[in-house]
């Protein structure tokens, strides 16, 4: 029997699986850095710290109605996690990827672009001012963005750094415990502002 060259064989197969219902569609590749600063009335240590760990009290985009927490792990290697519920169930909007206590946070992943092909690198730093603190935000976006995906990050980073971070702070909330994170740390007996990087994968203590 004679062999049929690999390539008809390859191109046969295509044809046989092929759907005419799907088509393969292009998107243009496009890279953008967007750049952003605000100041603080905290030390870079208190906005560090706040930036961080238990965000709940701040970030106020979520894919779950009610997630159960939301966390920044302070440790590389760690996550931007939304947990869902107590199982553990939820997503990971970004890995960490430097963790340095008042100076430097870096993440990468889409956060809110989650299903897009997109790969956005979030460097925050915070830098003391006579006011507080300077946290300037430098993202570096490339991937599957068209204009209103650009203009879409411009606006994020303007509500969470000015509307939410910088109000959460001036209203001296950042002293506080968020309210759910309250009664699992109460429970385990340790300071909701001394609490551990690795926060995202615990579940709540056995009351």
């Amino acid at each position: 029997m004679a062999r049929k060259p690999v390539a008809a064989v390859v191109v046969a197969l295509g044809m046989a699986f092929a759907s005419p219902a799907l088509a393969a569609t292009e998107f243009p590749l496009r890279g953008v850095t967007v750049e952003k600063e605000v100041i603080v009335a905290a030390t870079p240590d208190e906005a560090w710290n706040a930036f961080t760990g238990d965000v709940s009290g701040w970030w106020d985009h979520h894919f779950s109605e009610k997630p159960v927490k939301l966390v920044i792990d302070r440790v590389p290697g760690g996550g931007f996690f939304e947990i869902f519920d107590e199982e553990g169930h939820g997503v990971k909007h970004a890995e960490v990827i430097w963790a340095e206590p008042g100076k430097t946070l870096k993440m990468r992943g889409p956060l809110g672009f989650s299903g897009a092909a997109v790969d956005f690198v979030h460097t925050f730093t915070f830098t003391p001012d006579p006011a507080g603190t300077k946290i300037r935000l430098t993202l570096n976006a490339s991937g599957q963005l068209d204009d209103e995906g650009v203009a879409a990050l411009e606006r994020a980073w303007d509500h969470f750094l000015v509307k939410q971070f910088q109000a959460y702070i001036a209203a001296g909330k950042h002293r506080e415990c968020p309210v759910r994170a309250r009664s699992t740390w109460a429970a385990a007996g340790t300071s909701c502002r001394g609490r551990s990087a690795s926060i995202a994968r615990r579940k709540p203590p056995p009351t």
